[in-house]
């Protein structure tokens, strides 16, 4: 009776067969697939970080030209209207950093004088600003 239950066993047992590989039409990303697309995303978001620092320092220093001019016309229109009271100095309040100081010299014209005011700035070179007034 040992033999014929065995063999009955084995009948009734199905084969090993190794495991099914998964099928593509199942869904899904390998390992390598989902790898790729995450150093992609990586480059990509590198790129992103670095062009907009750089765009945010362009920002501040077009921040700054645009103080230093309206500061200079605004000194130097006031020069204009109150007459020269001082050769240099600052904005005051606000404005630390900025600076100022007045050139005034003949001009090629009779009865003309050039007024040239340098504006100063934290970072960079000063600007300067350059109007003609009659004595």
């Amino acid at each position: 009776m040992f033999p014929s239950t065995h063999i009955q066993a084995r009948q009734r047992c199905a084969p090993l067969q190794p495991p099914k590989r998964p099928d593509r039409s199942e869904g899904g990303f390998t390992f390598i697939e989902v790898m790729v697309a995450l150093a992609i995303t990586a480059g990509v978001v590198v790129s992103l970080v670095v062009s907009f620092n750089y765009h945010l320092g362009g920002a501040a220093l077009s921040r700054e030209d645009v103080i230093v001019a309206a500061l200079g016309a605004q000194k130097l229109e006031r020069i204009k209207l109150e007459g020269i009271v001082e050769r240099e100095g600052d904005f005051g309040e606000g404005f630390e950093g900025f600076t100022w100081t007045l050139v005034e010299e003949d001009s090629e014209l009779k009865g003309v004088k050039r007024l040239e005011l340098k504006v100063g700035r934290k970072n960079g070179a000063p600007v300067s600003f350059v109007s003609y007034l009659k004595k």
